[in-house]
């Protein structure tokens, strides 16, 4: 778990571990609310992320300025 959520966050960011942790546990409580299989729903955001963001949430968090 401590290893998903490190994941999740994004790995080598300060508040990576906080964020990931933070949204495995809102993630697990809004579908287990739903299903039994909360797990399979957690693995696909966690493919989700992995693919689209390798860096974690913490990325998106971040923008880089605009130009002009």
């Amino acid at each position: 778990m401590l290893l998903i959520m490190v994941i999740l966050g994004g790995v080598g960011f300060l508040y990576g571990g906080v964020l990931g942790a933070a949204v495995l546990l809102l993630l697990e409580e809004v579908i287990s609310s739903y299903t039994i299989h909360w797990q399979l729903g957690v693995g696909l955001v966690l493919l989700a992320v992995v693919l689209y963001a390798p860096n974690g949430l913490s990325t998106l968090m971040r923008r880089k300025p605009a130009d002009g």
